[in-house]
């Protein structure tokens, strides 16, 4: 991935689009805030046309509420964005709506959007025509009283059906990529060289040890598809979503399902952690942990430095004090010790890892504050699945090992490898 204003291709010009928007979208969400009272409703609007299509504004339609201080365009051309906004009648009351557009190959699409007195946001979208099978809509939006909703429509690239997670691995001789079948040692190559794997939810990324550009697994042996430049590092949430630090670390960007298309949805940061729903970073500054809302550029402080952090299937966040005698875990309002001394924190699925700083034997927490297991010697690297099965690489790095479930009990399921990644 790299600095947005240098991806390359005309693919790429909805994301230019985008970018140069967020902060203009940031300020009339402020703006619509100001202008209506704080008991009323409004929805900040945008949409990311990534296709070659123009898109025209036909028809809107309003159950409650009406358009805020911006209007939509009568136009949205292709690879460009467009963002208006709408508000509530006044105080005591909701909005509900839609906004129409029709273009070449479409006959109806329709953008939704509800931010009720009583209940919770939420967007529709529909889209109809001879072309509605070559191109995705998607939709969400943010919570609370001044929300802010995307809408991007784009020729997916991203395979229709996503794996079940797995295990892939780099070989010794070439950092070739392999993927484990499931069943004793059986492996099989999907892919060539790489530098870096990043799995989650079914999905795989690697970079490419030339370029440093980001590539995703389409799902059969040796097919790959390039989706970005270089990165500092990228995580992937339960969801499939993908996100990445820019090289210098000077941003947060989301990839948007189509190449070299990325969407900046935060400021510098060091690195990053994501889990169910959850993506969260830690600065530059201090080495404070935030967590992202679902809205660009709006992050929220939870805590302090540690010296660690890991993020479970549900979304949880574990931490490792700067001092790594403590392991904490975030419940959302406040940290809470569940464990003593660790020297590295791994999570996955409904399970939670630690390494000991004595000896690097992992546990396993019970789920219960100060309640560890020890089920297995140290090893190179440990990695675990949505699933939450647990691998491990030896500390030779000349086996691969799946925890069998009870105690400190491992199979061997092949090797030698230089990494391991599950997800």
């Amino acid at each position: 991935m790299s600095d947005i204003s240098n991806l390359l291709g005309d693919a790429s010009n909805a994301v230019k689009a985008a970018v140069a928007a967020i902060d203009s979208a940031s300020q009339l969400m402020d703006k619509v805030e100001s202008l209506v009272p704080t008991d009323s409703r409004s929805i900040v609007l945008e949409f990311v046309n990534a296709t070659d299509v123009a898109l025209n504004r036909v028809t809107d339609n309003f159950a409650h509420g009406g358009f805020g201080p911006s209007l939509p365009a009568g136009v949205i051309g292709s690879g460009s964005l467009d963002s208006f906004s709408v508000v509530s009648d006044g105080i005591g009351t909701g909005i509900e709506g839609s906004v129409t557009y029709v273009g070449d190959g479409i006959s109806n699409l329709l953008i939704g959007f509800n931010n009720p007195f009583m209940g919770s946001n939420a967007v529709n979208v529909v889209l109809d025509g001879p072309e509605k099978d070559q191109l995705s809509l998607v939709a969400d939006i943010s919570v609370g009283n001044h929300a802010h909703a995307r809408y991007v429509l784009y020729p997916p690239t991203v395979p229709a059906v996503r794996p079940q997670p797995s295990l892939y691995a780099l070989s010794p001789a070439d950092s070739s990529v392999f993927q484990w079948r499931g069943t004793g040692g059986d492996w099989v190559q999907i892919g060539g060289a790489a530098t870096g794997l990043f799995a989650g939810a079914g999905r795989l990324f690697a970079t490419n040890p030339q370029s440093g550009d980001l590539f995703m697994y389409m799902g059969k042996p040796m097919q790959w598809h390039r989706i970005g430049g270089p990165g500092r590092s990228f995580v992937v949430d339960g969801s499939g979503t993908l996100y990445g630090l820019a090289p210098d670390g000077s941003s947060v960007q989301r990839w948007s399902g189509s190449e070299d298309q990325w969407l900046q949805v935060g400021e510098p940061a060091t690195a990053l952690y994501a889990g169910g729903s959850r993506l969260y970073a830690t600065s530059p500054a201090d080495g404070g942990v935030f967590v992202y809302s679902g809205t660009p550029m709006h992050w929220s402080r939870i805590g302090g430095p540690g010296k660690a952090f890991a993020v479970d299937g549900s979304g949880t966040l574990y931490g490792l004090s700067p001092d790594g005698k403590l392991v904490l875990r975030f419940d959302g309002s406040a940290w809470t010790s569940i464990g003593t001394a660790a020297a590295s924190l791994l999570a996955g699925g409904n399970r939670v890892c630690a390494t000991s700083p004595l000896n690097g034997d992992l546990f396993l927490y019970s789920g219960n504050p100060e309640s560890w297991a020890d089920i297995g010697t140290a090893g190179k690297q440990f990695s675990i699945d949505g699933l939450g099965n647990i691998y491990g690489l030896s500390p030779a790095a000349d086996g691969v090992f799946k925890w069998s479930g009870e105690g400190n009990s491992w199979h061997n399921i092949g090797g030698p490898a230089t990494a391991i990644a599950a997800g």
